[in-house]
């Protein structure tokens, strides 16, 4: 079983590029006190920020301990050296910080994933575990509500049938073993019970030792520690998360949208598009669609079709909804769908109407900015051909 102590904390990589961006050059020394004062600010502001220009909720700011974790993967990353009690840059960290100034994106996504996936092998261990457990490299995670569980008391190992059956209808090839499971939710939930956010807690902490064991085993002992892999996989575009309903349960589904060879032999599901080489000799392989007319045509179609499949009854649909449909059925990231959606707006405006509505967000339903200089802000959408 890994330590989850040996496993990076920080789910959004930007965090690690804002810290680091508090460094003026190789020669800017920042004591302990200092640079936790300083990078705390800094992340803090730009979270704010980005609430405020994505229309996001007004986030909750980081603290101490969680600043403290994003300098000690720094430090792990060997974007910093600890001398003396005092920080600065390495020479990795300067040429990574760099990139992040002169806007080289892409560039900089290429070394971040060198980086982490050197630094932390629980991140290719998790693509890996996803590609032996299903054919079609995606995962389901049931996540229990209220509703659902109040519908299931008395009904426990009932419950626990389905939960297993909907992990094992896209991951056929895991272990068929819920024995533990619907023990354990059978006794969570007699006739009896009241449905408390604590019982529902439970419950889910049996679902999660289950799916931990029979799709993740040996990767991480909680979900939280699997979420945080998966978000720094999701922010590095080697995969991406969907929420979906499947049969009343609400599940969490986590797809491929990359692979690294060896260990893992070329999925069809991965095309290709962007190819990094890490200096173990492994090749990582991650989805993109060309920004040519091909792979525009190729796109504008994928949208097309979610759009009719997702639009309301006033014409228009979410981008939010045409974006999970699109990344899913392409293999691509969230930020991959913006930025093709900006490049076939500003090619053939005519042909795609944008509107915003008022409704809440959440960073995973966030809307789509189309304009970086005006701040336009769109999260509907309406197609025109």
């Amino acid at each position: 079983m890994t330590s989850d102590r040996s496993i990076g904390q920080i789910h959004d990589i930007n965090y690690l590029i804002v810290a680091l961006s508090t460094f003026d050059s190789p020669q800017d020394v920042k004591s302990s006190s200092a640079l936790l004062q300083e990078a705390k600010a800094a992340v803090n502001g730009w979270v704010a920020n980005r609430a405020l220009k994505y229309g996001l909720p007004r986030p909750r700011p980081i603290g101490d301990s969680y600043c403290r974790d994003i300098i000690t993967e720094l430090r792990a990353l060997g974007l910093l050296s600890l001398e003396r009690k005092n920080y600065r840059l390495t020479g990795e960290g300067y040429e990574t910080l760099a990139l992040a100034r002169g806007g080289k994106i892409e560039s900089l996504r290429r070394r971040l994933i060198v980086l982490m996936l050197m630094a932390y092998h629980q991140l290719s261990d998790l693509l890996q575990r996803i590609y032996l457990a299903s054919p079609s490299g995606e995962v389901l995670i049931p996540n229990l509500s209220s509703s659902l569980i109040r519908s299931y008391i008395g009904k426990g190992r009932e419950l626990a049938s389905l939960c297993a059956e909907i992990v094992r209808r896209v991951a056929p090839h895991v272990a068929d073993d819920s024995t533990t499971m619907a023990g354990r939710l059978d006794e969570l939930l007699p006739s009896s019970a009241p449905v408390s956010e604590k019982l529902v807690h439970s419950a889910q902490t049996a679902v999660d030792k289950y799916v931990l064991s029979t799709v993740f085993g040996g990767l991480t002992r909680n979900r939280r520690t699997l979420d945080v892999i998966v978000s720094q996989c999701n922010s590095l575009e080697l995969v991406n998360t969907a929420s979906m309903t499947v049969d009343v349960v609400p599940c969490r589904l986590i797809y491929l949208t990359a692979c690294v060879s060896p260990p893992m032999s070329q999925p069809s599901y991965i095309t290709g598009g962007a190819e990094v080489f890490l200096p173990s000799g492994a090749r990582v392989l991650i989805n993109r669609v060309a920004l040519n007319d091909q792979g525009l045509n190729t796109f504008a179609m994928a949208v097309k079709d979610a759009y009719l499949h997702k639009r309301l009854d006033f014409g228009q649909a979410r981008i939010a909804d045409v974006r999970a449909d699109v990344c899913r059925q392409l293999r691509i990231s969230d930020p991959q769908f913006n930025g093709l959606m900006m490049e076939l707006f500003r090619r053939e405006p005519g042909k795609i109407s944008l509107n915003y509505s008022f409704e809440r967000i959440t960073t995973k339903s966030s809307s789509i900015l189309m304009d970086e200089e005006k701040a336009a802000v769109y999260n509907l959408m309406r197609i025109n051909y």
